[in-house]
């Protein structure tokens, strides 16, 4: 059924942040621990049982939350990531362009560490794509590839690994993830925004509407 009037969801209390998929949610609670509700047709709730549940459950498989809690979580469509005070990335659900950072299969039932990011500051989850900032203010980005959201220099279909985004594309404090496109805030003398991927409604904001494989200063008026 549908909800009319805002709810308050049972269970879940401190929480430090929500995010919101196509068809579920999450949140980190202040305890370390994650909640998630909603489908799990893919494992985006990171629980054992691949049915939907109205009432929050526990995501397992996470570091132990008093040693290295999460501290915020993302959501693409069909998956989920989580950030942990330490700096890690873990993710799990649907990996169908290897946007868990895993090798592409239909889903990851439980979360798996991402490689090859070092101490991640910013995360940010797009449908079928993950970005990340890390201490060394460099960006990269993971999974489908299908309109050069992932801004590599190289242009793979898909990459579970993560790709650093453009050749000099550094002192990035912030990030943004559409469906098909990704943007980036650098600060140097001023804070400037950058964006790649698909561009077919100027959502780069670089003045056209091709798409763009490399991040692209957006023009502001």
């Amino acid at each position: 059924a549908v909800a009319h009037a805002p709810r308050l969801v049972a269970g879940v209390s401190g929480a430090r942040n929500v995010a919101a998929g196509a068809r579920h949610t999450c949140a980190p609670l202040t305890s370390g621990k994650v909640l998630c509700w909603g489908d799990n047709s893919r494992g985006q709730l990171g629980a054992a049982t691949p049915t939907e549940s109205s009432a929050p459950v526990e995501v397992a498989g996470l570091p132990d939350p008093t040693l290295d809690p999460v501290t915020a979580v993302v959501a693409g469509a069909y998956h989920t990531c989580a950030l942990t005070g330490g700096g890690r990335v873990m993710c799990w659900g649907e990996n169908s362009a290897g946007q868990c950072g895993a090798p592409p299969a239909p889903r990851v039932a439980t979360p798996v560490a991402v490689p090859g990011l070092g101490k991640t500051a910013v995360l940010r989850a797009g449908r079928l794509h993950t970005c990340a900032a890390g201490e060394d203010r460099f960006a990269r980005c993971w999974g489908s590839n299908s309109a050069d959201q992932l801004g590599g220099d190289t242009r793979p279909a898909t990459s579970s690994t993560p790709l650093r985004v453009g050749a000099n594309l550094g002192d990035v404090v912030d990030l943004g993830a559409g469906s098909l496109h990704t943007c980036a805030v650098r600060q140097q003398a001023q804070l400037s925004v950058l964006c790649w991927g698909h561009n077919g409604e100027g959502q780069l904001g670089n003045g056209g509407t091709a798409n763009q494989p490399l991040p692209a200063l957006v023009r502001f008026q």
